[in-house]
């Protein structure tokens, strides 16, 4: 039997507009859940996953891992350090497969003095700092500690992620710890920038 036996046309009416209330306010709460950091066990599981893609990242870097390395890079791309544009992954890509920019600054020293001359690679005070690429940095400092942070400071668009790699022992042709920009989003955490960027 229909609803509008028993109740009338405007009760009928008033049920719908609640049940799509309803419908609507699980929905944004959601979605707004799954945008910010959570809390509780939720943020100590983000926090932990983040500093677990921050290793596996770093670990890329050591194998010269590239198609990984880029696999993990955010489809809104990398910036490198305050101000900078913003590359692509495709510009990344092209970085990497010539040898030049990027590709210096995560694997080869050789290239290092060089890579402002490329797109997103601008010298800051930041930036300048890098003597050497982090492939040589992990050699050197195989006994690096790691930690991470989350931060809400994104609001409603989203959970970031700061994510530190620290030597041991002072490094004088580079900073003392690497810092790498996450951001998560789809379930995971992506790379969105390093050397001091802004995500």
């Amino acid at each position: 039997m229909r609803l509008s036996r028993y109740v009338g046309f405007g009760s009928l009416k008033r049920f719908r507009t609640l049940r799509g209330a309803i419908f609507l306010f699980l929905i944004v709460g959601s979605v707004c859940h799954s945008q910010n950091c959570g809390t509780g066990d939720v943020r100590q599981d983000r926090e932990n996953s983040l500093r677990r893609s921050g290793i596996a990242f770093l670990d890329s870097i050591s194998r010269k891992d590239m198609k990984t390395l880029l696999g993990d890079v955010s489809d809104r791309g990398l910036v490198f350090g305050v101000d900078k544009t913003r590359l692509s992954r495709d510009e990344l890509r092209n970085q990497f497969m010539r040898h030049v920019g990027a590709y210096c600054l995560f694997f080869s020293t050789a290239c290092i003095s060089h890579m402002g001359n490329f797109k997103g690679l601008e010298p800051d005070e930041f930036l300048s700092q890098w003597k050497i690429s982090y492939f040589d940095w992990l050699a050197l400092n195989k006994s690096h500690t790691t930690r991470a942070g989350l931060s809400d400071d994104a609001g409603v668009e989203g959970c970031e992620g700061n994510f530190y790699a620290e030597a041991q022992a002072g490094v004088k042709s580079a900073p003392n710890q690497i810092e790498l920009y996450f951001y998560f989003e789809k379930g995971r955490w992506w790379l969105v920038g390093t050397v001091a960027g802004v995500p």
